[in-house]
C-alpha cells in the first residue's frame, strides 16, 4: 500500500473558500464539483475538486469546502477547524466510497453539530486498525445546516426520520462489539 489511496467520489456542487485558494484572506467563494479524496493512512481527508476556472486543486482539507445543496446561507459563514470537522484520522486502506439510497435524503443530529444531510461513505479495508472491531470507523461525510462539510463515524449520527425511528428509544445502552467473526472455510 502507497502512501495513500486516492478514490473518485460523487459529483456534489461545492463551495470552496477563496483563502485557500490564493493564500489571501477572502470571504469569497468559487465554485466547484467534487471529483476524489485522498486517503492518507493515519492523516486528515484531502479532497480533489473541479473549479469553475476550469482548473482541478488537490489537497484541500475539508474546512475549506462548504455547501449550500441545503439552503446553507454562506454569506456568514464561520470556520470550524479541520480537527472538528475530521474528529478522527484515516484509517489504513484500500478505500471504497458508498452511498447509502435510504441515508441520502434523511435528517440527521450530527454530535456537537446539530442538523445534517448524509451525502456519502468513505469505508476503510486495511489491515491493521481498519480491521479491529474497537477501532473500525468509516468516515460518513454529511454537509451541516450551516453549510460546513464534515467526516464523522456512524457513532456520531442520529437519523431522525418519523417514519421509521423512535427518538425515545435510547441508543445509550448500545455498546461496540468486540468479537472477531470468521466465514466457513
Amino acid at each position: 500500500m502507497g502512501a495513500g489511496e486516492v478514490i473518485n467520489l460523487p459529483a456534489i456542487k461545492v463551495e470552496i473558500r477563496k483563502s485557500y485558494l490564493t493564500q489571501q484572506e477572502s470571504n469569497k467563494w468559487v465554485s466547484a464539483y467534487l471529483l476524489a479524496v485522498d486517503a492518507r493512512k493515519f492523516d486528515r481527508l484531502r479532497f480533489t475538486v473541479f473549479l469553475e476556472s476550469g482548473a482541478i486543486w488537490s489537497g484541500l482539507p475539508i474546512e475549506a469546502i462548504a455547501c449550500d445543496r441545503y439552503g446553507a446561507d454562506l454569506t456568514n459563514f464561520e470556520h470550524i477547524d479541520n480537527e472538528r470537522l475530521q474528529p478522527y484520522t484515516n484509517l489504513e486502506g484500500p478505500v471504497t466510497v458508498c452511498s447509502y439510497e435510504l441515508m441520502k435524503n434523511a435528517n440527521l443530529i450530527i454530535k456537537d453539530f446539530g442538523p445534517a444531510n448524509y451525502l456519502f461513505t468513505i469505508n476503510y479495508e486495511g489491515l491493521g486498525i481498519a480491521e479491529d472491531p474497537e477501532q473500525y470507523k468509516t468516515h460518513n461525510i454529511c454537509v451541516l445546516e450551516t453549510g460546513h462539510l464534515c467526516a464523522v463515524p456512524n457513532n456520531y449520527i442520529r437519523v431522525i426520520e418519523p417514519w421509521f425511528t423512535d427518538v425515545e428509544k435510547s441508543v445509550d445502552n448500545y455498546r461496540r462489539d468486540k468479537k472477531f467473526y470468521f466465514a466457513g472455510g
